[in-house]
């Protein structure tokens, strides 16, 4: 009896794989097409889109004249993490939102306004549905609003006094327009607000006027009643002898003279206020030598400032050491101005 034979083992040549290739080139071709029209839906749907920044320093723009009267003003004074989220709140606010819509005439223009190309039918479909409010109900100005602040990023640096304001766009000059824009018009109406201040310094100082003039006058009738109780009036002869008249006379032209000169100097700090802002520019402060050497030191300072500038950045230690000097110089100038 023969023993079983197994068959041979097939083999596989080129044209076998080729003519299997070529079964099988409908399929592969109608998956190549399935996964470039993937690719283009998804490129449509996800457009490149592009982000800018703009970063923002929160400080306390109060003046020198804004006096805390107690211990709760002085701590409101202070810039706490609290300050800066609220600060955070207004960049966020639609009211500076319309203001950069209106500045950079964006309502109805490109992505600002959704229906500009019209909606979609599963856009009808949810709002038919009931599962969407319907665009066409809101104001065209109102929707760019909507739209740039739900673009809008706004978030405080941890550990810092700074904001930074983030928008994306489609376009990569509106983003920046956008953040540049908002960043500008949240510090202009910073300004605004904190113009009060410098009408509370003109209170203060009308107030101070008015006391010094209240007391040169008290002093005035002060002079004349004692003129009267001691028979000094013009005139009249007196008991005294001339040499008391004439030191008495002395003292009242002293006293009147000291009355003139406070009531002219209370009127020139109101001018150089009203004119300029500051009493730096007053002839008392110009002609002082305490003023002058602090201005030495300010010139001294800034050439040293100006010569590392050219050699380190502006975090570099000497830098910071050199602009803390300065800084300090300033205010040293300052509290001599307003002594």
């Amino acid at each position: 009896m023969r023993p079983a034979t197994s068959p041979p083992p097939s083999s596989m040549s080129i044209a076998d794989i080729v003519r299997g290739m070529m079964k099988r080139f409908v399929l592969l071709g109608l998956c190549l097409m399935l996964g470039v029209l993937a690719g283009v839906g998804i490129m449509a749907v996800n457009a490149p889109q592009y982000a800018s920044e703009a970063q923002i320093m929160v400080a306390n723009l109060s003046t020198p004249f804004d006096k805390a009267t107690n211990v709760q003003e002085q701590r409101q004074e202070l810039i706490d993490d609290r300050f800066v989220l609220s600060q955070v709140s207004v960049l966020k606010s639609q009211d500076l939102a319309e203001r950069v819509i209106a500045q950079l005439q964006l309502e109805g223009k490109g992505e600002f306004d959704p229906l500009r190309k019209g909606m979609g039918t599963i856009k009808q479909l949810m709002v038919g549905l009931g599962f969407g409010s319907d665009p066409r109900l809101i104001e065209k100005k109102q929707r760019a609003i909507e739209h740039l602040v739900k673009n809008l990023a706004v978030y405080q640096v941890p550990l810092s006094n700074v904001i930074v304001v983030r928008f994306t766009a489609l376009d990569g000059k509106t983003a920046a327009a956008v953040a540049n824009s908002l960043s500008e018009t949240y510090v202009l109406s910073t300004r605004e607000s904190q113009s009060g201040p410098n009408g509370r310094a003109r209170e203060w100082l009308a107030a101070q006027i008015a006391i010094l003039r209240k007391k040169v006058s008290e002093s005035e009738a002060a002079v004349e009643r004692f003129r009267a109780d001691a028979g000094l009036l013009k005139g009249q002869t007196t008991t005294l002898g001339s040499q008391e008249i004439s030191e008495l006379n002395s003292q009242i032209t002293l006293a009147e003279a000291a009355s003139s000169e406070a009531a002219a100097k209370a009127d020139e700090i109101r001018s150089l206020l009203e004119s300029q802002g500051s009493v730096h520019a007053s002839a008392e402060v110009l002609s002082s030598q305490v003023i002058q050497r602090l201005r030495e030191q300010q010139v001294t300072v800034t050439r040293k400032i100006s010569e590392l500038s050219a050699t380190y950045l502006p975090n570099h230690p000497k830098m910071v050491a050199a602009n803390r000097e300065l800084a300090d110089v300033n205010r040293q100038v300052r509290r001599e101005a307003l002594k």
